[in-house]
């Protein structure tokens, strides 16, 4: 599979606000059967302003218990390009690893498939359940698996109603979980994750994803997705968070530096810079309750990722990690069939 994204970038102009944080508010939720799951509308008003962290909060940066690697992306593989080598060698060294995919990556519906001459024809559950499928891949190879190992699958409970596909893998200490929000890259009308950001009022809903255990839709307003965020982060506890970057570089476009994939004058992709709000949004609402609710604040460090820019940057990786990261790639973009082989190095 090859990430289709960057051919639909330059559809309509529509820029990411770079703001300050507005706002937050994560209630107390029962946990959900699958049954409970309702796919019902909410329209949130004008988002509320973020809770206070208090500014006299202290402790020790220590972690108790045991670390954990939370990272929130926009699309399928953006994990593989951006955080990697970061999460293969937190994941091998013991860390489990849960990574939340906010879009369902569905893009045009057009998988491109190497050396494929016969006419694609746009299907964009199915685009976006064979991402997923990607992502397993990769991760099972990032295990040291075979990459078409089987995951276990199950659908996890979510604020407001809402529902996601959770996938986990183990080999032995080291541990993967995968969940995938599902929200529309492109909404009704053309409507992108900027607009969910920055529009009071939007409102985006998830797609039906091929081979996904959630059959439904559900409807994310910004609140809900601020919820939902926070709430995983309450779940899982995580000492590292990683993120996209929430304020990527303003910089010139020309011949040399086209904007390919980046939106308009920010280079980076225009899902990227909100998702990367949005998670940060959630972790300073996260932190007021925890100190609220425990009477200290979660103890836990956090690391942005700069996205499709970096190629503007000299290449830093030794040429062994370097051919290990494309391996973990290549599973991701690999069909049964293929015969696509791990490069050299990739144990």
């Amino acid at each position: 599979m090859e990430d289709d994204d960057a051919v639909r970038a330059r559809a309509s102009r529509v820029t990411t606000t770079r703001r300050q944080l507005l706002a937050g508010g994560l209630g107390v939720f029962a946990a959900a059967t699958l049954a409970g799951c309702d796919p019902g509308k909410r329209t949130d008003a004008a988002p509320a302003p973020v809770r206070a962290v208090n500014p006299r909060a202290d402790g020790s940066f220590a972690a108790e218990g045991k670390s954990l690697l939370l990272q929130v992306i926009a699309h399928p593989d953006d994990d593989l390009f951006f955080m990697n080598p970061q999460c293969h060698q937190l994941l091998t060294a013991g860390v489990p690893v849960v990574t939340v995919v906010v879009t369902a990556g569905e893009s045009s519906g057009r998988n491109r498939v190497p050396h494929e001459l016969a006419p694609m024809v746009p299907n964009k559950s199915g685009y976006s359940g064979a991402r997923q499928q990607g992502m397993r891949q990769a991760y099972a190879e990032m295990l040291g698996l075979d990459r078409f190992t089987r995951w276990r699958r199950t659908v996890l409970a979510l604020p407001h109603g809402a529902c996601a596909e959770t996938d986990e893998l183990a080999a032995g200490d080291c541990r993967a979980q995968l969940i995938f929000l599902n929200i529309a890259m492109r909404g009704d009308g053309g409507v992108r994750l900027p607009a969910l950001w920055d529009t009071p009022g939007t409102v985006m809903r998830t797609v039906d994803a091929t081979d996904s255990l959630v059959w439904r839709t559900y409807a994310y307003g910004h609140q809900t997705l601020v919820d939902v965020l926070a709430w995983l982060m309450d779940h899982f506890r995580p000492t590292i968070v990683h993120t996209m970057d929430p304020d990527p570089d303003y910089q010139v476009h020309d011949a040399r530096h086209p904007k390919g994939s980046d939106q308009p004058h920010f280079s980076d992709h225009r899902d990227h810079t909100p998702t990367a709000l949005f998670t940060w949004k959630a972790m300073s609402q996260w932190v007021a309750d925890s100190d609220r609710r425990d009477g200290h604040a979660p103890r836990f460090t956090t690391m942005a990722f700069r996205g499709y820019y970096n190629q503007r940057w000299p290449h830093n990786l030794p040429p062994d990690l370097l051919a290990q990261k494309a391996g973990f790639i290549a599973a991701y973009g690999g069909a049964p069939g293929m015969g696509l082989q791990r490069p050299r190095g990739v144990r």
